[in-house]
């Protein structure tokens, strides 16, 4: 279990790459097996999905900080996005009864070990740059030039009232002016 200061931020970060990574990938592994594009009511049934594996693996300490649970969680969503893209408009195309195809079946699949590669591999290199970026930026900003003498105001505008050419009358009139 990580400790420090970051393990809040850092659990919300797995929790929203893993919900972002199951749709997106589970769109384009269904797309590339024949499926339809999701539209409409799909797209917010996944999107409430994607919430609810956010909310899980951020809720959930093992889900957030062990690797071992990183292929369930991304197994399982790909099922559900799968049922989401059944249920919806994105089988538009395909015959009934065939929604679950050997080739959907492997672009699910292939969709899985991708999600957990990508993040596994953020997550081990994303503690090295944030400590490389901690030692390099000081060094960069000490190297800036900085002024030391204040710089002079100087006028943007003019800031002077407006003359109207406007002519009034001996009769008030209620309304805009009327420039002639």
């Amino acid at each position: 279990m990580r400790n420090g200061p970051g393990e809040e931020l850092a659990r919300q970060v797995r929790g929203l790459a893993v919900a972002a990574s199951v749709v997106a990938l589970a769109i384009g592994a269904h797309g590339l097996a024949g499926g339809g594009v999701p539209q409409g009511m799909t797209l917010l049934l996944l999107g409430g999905l994607a919430a609810v594996i956010a909310a899980a693996v951020i809720a959930v300490p093992a889900l957030a900080t062990r690797r071992r649970w990183l292929v369930p969680v991304l197994a399982t969503g790909q099922v559900l996005s799968h049922a989401a893209l059944s249920l919806g408009d994105a089988h538009s195309g395909m015959h009934a009864g065939s929604h679950l195809t050997l080739p959907m079946l492997v672009a699910h699949s292939v969709a899985v070990v991708v999600c957990a590669v990508l993040i596994a591999g953020a997550e081990s290199i994303g503690p090295r740059a944030c400590a490389a970026m901690r030692r390099i930026l000081p060094r960069i900003v000490a190297t800036l030039p900085v002024r030391l003498e204040p710089a002079l105001p100087h006028v943007v505008a003019d800031i002077r009232p407006v003359h109207s050419s406007v002519q009034v009358g001996p009769i008030a009139r209620r309304g805009p002016p009327a420039f002639c």
